[in-house]
């Protein structure tokens, strides 16, 4: 599967870009949360597992679907709740997105 190999790019460029930057007070940091960074792991673990079972059963085209409506759910959200600023052709842009995502679902559920 694909968690292996993006484990191994992961550590690679954090040989390269994190680890040079670290000093004790860091290691420490990650020693006395090491359960969190646990957890994160397994969490990332379980997140690409279910990617992987998503686009088996629904397709690419809905697992990139599903990430740009929950992208532009987010922003839309921020706008609406907490009072985020967006310029109007960025507000369009977003409504636009979620609108498409709708009308395929809608014409693929009809379809069926």
């Amino acid at each position: 599967f694909i968690t292996p190999a993006a484990s191994m790019w992961v550590f690679i460029i954090a040989l390269v870009v994190e680890f040079p930057r670290m000093d004790a007070d860091t290691l420490k940091l990650v020693r006395d949360n090491a359960h969190w960074f646990i957890i994160a792991g397994f969490l990332a673990l379980g997140v690409n597992i279910i990617n992987s079972v998503v686009i088996k059963f629904t397709g690419s085209l809905m697992m990139k679907l599903l990430a740009t409506a929950r992208n532009a759910s987010l922003v839309l959200f921020n706008v609406i709740f907490m009072g985020e600023a967006v310029m109007a052709v960025q507000f369009c842009g977003y409504t636009i997105s979620l609108g498409g995502f709708l009308l395929y679902n809608y014409f693929r559920l009809k379809k069926e």
